[in-house]
């Protein structure tokens, strides 16, 4: 008899025990914030085949640090990058916080440099494609726009209404948002890092990053394939001939 007593109470401890981490268990996921559903079709587009726009960049300021020191752009920074697509030929003009310019073509899968203060083109074929990075922000991206691969469905906040024409903008935050969550301008740019998305078009409007804001602003859609500049085309005119001359079959001599 006592043996069976001894059974029953263990048989009751195991299931309230079993009882309790399920009533946990449904707890922490009936209280677990919800993310916000995102709208459907593709959040973030790619630029068009034929576009053209403009990033601005402009240190975030504070609202509220109405004492502190306006915070200043580095002069090596680039400060307005002005891009261009027509197909596969990409044009980059870029203005640093110094007003120096520098320009860059990709053409295919080639990418050509022109440093600020340089006077010749340095060539990059498909191999050295990576070292884009050490020149700093690049906008030569044929899928996407660069820096803004983390846009999608994970990152989706909200709508928001743009104040200056009462535009719906899809808001985007690393980590997502809660569902239910109301959002202001303000509110978002006092986030450490977001993207704000034209609901229309599905194109940036806004970037804060590492405290710098990205503005996007597209222009007329350019009507005619863009050439390469004329120094740049008889520069690599020259290269061929050079790498043909190289390359050429020995004349054999009879």
């Amino acid at each position: 008899m006592h043996h069976r007593s001894a059974l029953r109470s263990h048989l009751v401890k195991a299931t309230l025990a079993l009882l309790f981490v399920a009533f946990r268990a449904g707890a922490q996921q009936t209280t677990a914030p919800q993310k916000p559903l995102p709208p459907p079709g593709e959040l973030l587009k790619p630029p068009p085949s034929y576009s053209q726009w403009t990033v601005t960049y402009t240190p975030y300021r504070d609202p509220s640090a109405t004492n502190a020191t306006p915070p200043t752009l580095p002069k090596s920074s680039p400060k307005q990058v002005s891009i261009t697509k027509t197909a596969d030929i990409f044009h980059e003009e870029v203005i640093d916080g110094s007003g120096s310019k520098s320009e860059r073509w990709q053409s295919g899968r080639t990418l050509y440099l022109k440093p600020a203060g340089q006077t010749s083109w340095k060539i990059c074929e498909p191999e050295f494609l990576k070292a884009m990075a050490s020149y700093g922000p690049s906008f030569l991206m044929i899928k996407g726009f660069d820096g803004l691969d983390w846009v999608g469905p994970q990152s989706y906040a909200g709508v928001l209404t743009r104040p200056e024409n009462n535009a719906q903008m899809l808001l985007f935050l690393p980590a997502g948002g809660p569902q239910g969550a109301t959002w202001t301008v303000e509110k978002a740019l006092a986030q450490p890092q977001i993207a704000l998305v034209d609901l229309e078009t599905r194109l940036p409007i806004l970037q804060k990053k590492d405290g710098m804001i990205q503005s996007y602003q597209f222009g007329s859609a350019p009507m005619a394939l863009q050439k390469l500049p004329s120094d740049l085309a008889k520069q690599v005119q020259k290269l061929k001939e050079s790498e043909a001359r190289v390359f050429a079959p020995p004349k054999l001599e009879y």
